[in-house]
This record gives structure tokens, sequence and C-alpha cells, in this order.
């Protein structure tokens, strides 16, 4: 849900007062930076800020205007995000400079929003920018979440852009009231949401079984733990996997003798 989703009827008419002021005369006055943010959150920034950049004379935008508008352009990227408007992405970073990474109030950034909504040609545009793959406040983040909600157009761009889909990712949960750190890996996301898809697009795309999926266990254990959780076409597909790819076993080092044990071994040796 969208800020402005979130607001009261009467929050709505006052916000939207407000940006049609400004928008029939820009020239009036600089708005302060709560109308800025008003505007900003109204229509997800990029029409008010237009008018803003008008009402604003050159040689202020590069005073501690330029740096609060600045500011609201950031809170307005992850609306445009969300509603796929490329041309207002544009805007908003190029002209008035806005990171490319701002979350909103719930850890979203503007590339997870457009993920989140399958608006692909604005995430592919937020990537060239260099948007970075950063996680929300529950941990999740577009790559898990394409995985979990099988988007594989999505899957294919990020794999464009260089994504290692073997790397883990962190995720914080709570155990006993203490924060716990846990390692996410796409496949087990993919494995655990039953999306035959995914999975099937990332063995294909290199993910070994014999992988880690997790702390202590691989692919290949995640799924022989409990092999009836998974349906038909997952179970059939990781079957073929398993089968072609042998397991991997681990050399066994020796074990390094105590001093005591060493002792013992010179007195018998004498």
């Amino acid at each position: 849900m969208g800020v402005l989703e979130k607001l009261s009827p009467e929050k709505k008419a006052e916000y939207r007062r407000r940006t049609e002021k400004v928008r029939k005369n820009p020239n009036a006055h600089i708005p302060s930076e709560y109308h800025r943010n008003m505007m900003a959150i109204y229509e997800t920034g990029a029409g008010e800020m237009q008018a803003i950049s008008e009402s604003v004379p050159w040689p202020l935008r590069t005073s501690c205007v330029s740096r609060s508008a600045q500011r609201m352009a950031g809170n307005a990227l992850p609306h445009a995000g969300a509603l796929g408007n490329t041309k207002e992405c544009d805007f908003l970073i190029n002209s008035w400079y806005a990171d490319v990474d701002t979350k909103d109030a719930d850890g979203y950034t503007a590339l997870f929003n457009a993920v989140r909504r399958k608006r692909l040609g604005t995430a592919e545009y937020l990537l060239k920018n260099g948007a970075k793959i950063l996680p929300n406040k529950k941990g999740w983040n577009p790559v898990l979440w394409a995985c979990r909600e099988e988007f594989i157009p999505a899957l294919n761009m990020f794999k464009h852009y260089g994504v290692d889909f073997n790397r883990p990712y962190a995720q914080w949960t709570w155990k006993k009231g203490l924060p716990k750190k846990e390692w996410i890996y796409p496949i087990k996301i993919a494995l655990l949401s039953n999306k035959a898809s995914s999975v099937r697009w990332l063995l294909d795309n290199g993910i070994s079984v014999n992988g880690q999926a997790g702390k202590d266990c691989s692919v290949r254990g995640l799924f022989e733990q409990n092999p009836k959780f998974f349906t038909q076409e997952i179970r059939q597909m990781m079957a073929e996997k398993i089968s072609a790819e042998p397991e991997k076993t681990i050399p066994t080092r020796p074990k390094k003798k105590s001093f005591f044990q060493k002792l013992k071994t010179t007195k018998d040796r004498d």
C-alpha cells in the first residue's frame, strides 16, 4: 500500500488543493519543505517537481533549497518506481539528483517496488542507473521476491546485469526475543515456495544441487529431508538433477594429535 492510499480523505483533499494552487501560479512563492513533501506524496513527485523547478531560480538550486528538494525527490522515487513511470524516475534522478536507492517507510526501494509491481522496463532503467539489491525491513529483496513470485523475466534481467544467484542474502529474525541473522539463498526460497518455474530456471542457470541452500544443508539435503512437501513437478525435476549430478564427498583431514598424545608417542619410541 502506497503512502497516498494510507491517508484520510481530508488529508488527500488538502494535498490536492495545495498542489493545484502551486500548479496554477508556480511563480507566486517558493513552497516550504512541508508543502513540497505533500506534493511529492500526492502524485509520485515528478509533476510537482516540474512546477517547483519552474518557480525556483537556478542560483537557488545549489543552495539549501535544492538539498531539501533532493530529499523530497528521494521520497517520491519509490512511488514512481511502483507506478512504473520511467520518465518520472529519470526526471527525479537526473534533474534533482535523487538517490536511486532511497527507501520508503517500509524499506522498499524504487527497484523493489518496480519488481513487485512487475514493471520490468522501470526496473531495468533503475539497474542501469546503479540501483542495488537491497532488502526491506522484513529481509526480502528484489531477487528473492522474483524467485518467490516466479517472475522469470526479472530473473533474466538480473542475470544480464551480473547478479550472482549463488550468493546468500542476510535476513534478520527474532528468536527468544533476540535478533538472529540467517543466510537465505534464492534456490531455498524457490523450493520452499514450491515454485517449479523458479526452481527450473535456477537449476538451468548454474545452481548446483550440492551447493549451499542454508547454513547446514545443501539443496540436495533440503530436498531429501522431506520430498513429499514438494509438488510432483519439482520432485521429478530434482530427482533428475540429483541423479545427473553425483554427491561430492569432502575429504576428511586427519585429526591433529594433542600435546599429551605426542608426548606418549615419544615415550613409546624411547
